[in-house]
């Protein structure tokens, strides 16, 4: 029986280190390809908005959900009839890239323009900014929080809508009623808090009111 073959010391070092330069140049091409896929699918969805796609959806986190797939679908095609004329880029290649950049680029949507488009520190920090030089007190920031963002933006009655649209409360007369679809979405919610250490005030409500 034969010995097993063995690496000499001289050897194996040229083999290890033309390894190690193997696999740096494909982490090096793999960072490229999906950084410039990232960079092109945000540059889609930019020209999606703009082009005014599914403008019609007043939440825009509804509409950044539809914009995203309508992106995701046209990358993914613009990928795979590329890997079809290229050697570079396989099937494969082309739906991880897409997965990746989508979802990356979803995640900026709602951390970016949603957060914008809602958030509460957001407007603090705007108003703030109006009068940059000025020491504001919390009295007086929750005083113009609740006669400009509340009030004058009427913010309380633009958020009912938008839950009456997404089905979690339904209109009675002048009012609104928690539907079992909203009960559903506290009680996830609630879970999510207990698993993640969320601030759980949020989802208890009130006492009921007799």
């Amino acid at each position: 029986m034969k010995a097993a073959a063995t690496l000499e010391p001289t050897t194996a070092t040229p083999a290890l280190a033309t390894e190690l330069k193997s696999v740096g140049l494909e982490a090096v091409r793999a960072l490229v390809l999906f950084g410039t896929a990232t960079l092109a699918h945000l540059a889609l969805l930019a020209a999606l908005f703009a082009l005014g796609v599914f403008g019609g959806i007043d939440i825009l986190f509804y509409r950044c959900i539809a914009v995203s797939a309508v992106a995701a679908i046209v990358f993914a095609i613009a990928l795979i009839l590329v890997s079809r004329r290229t050697s570079w880029l396989t099937l494969r290649d082309a739906a991880a890239v897409t997965m990746v950049a989508a979802s990356l680029n979803f995640t900026f949507l709602t951390l970016g323009p949603v957060t914008v488009d809602r958030s509460i520190s957001i407007f603090i920090n705007g108003h703030m900014t109006a009068e940059p030089d000025r020491v504001f007190t919390a009295a007086e920031i929750d005083r113009a929080f609740r006669d400009r963002y509340l009030t004058g933006m009427d913010q309380i009655a633009r958020r009912m809508e938008e839950q009456r649209a997404t089905g979690t409360v339904e209109r009675i007369g002048d009012g609104y009623r928690i539907t079992a679809k909203g009960k559903a979405l506290i009680a996830n919610s609630r879970l999510m808090a207990a698993l993640f250490g969320a601030d759980h005030r949020l989802l208890d409500g009130a006492k009921p009111s007799r």
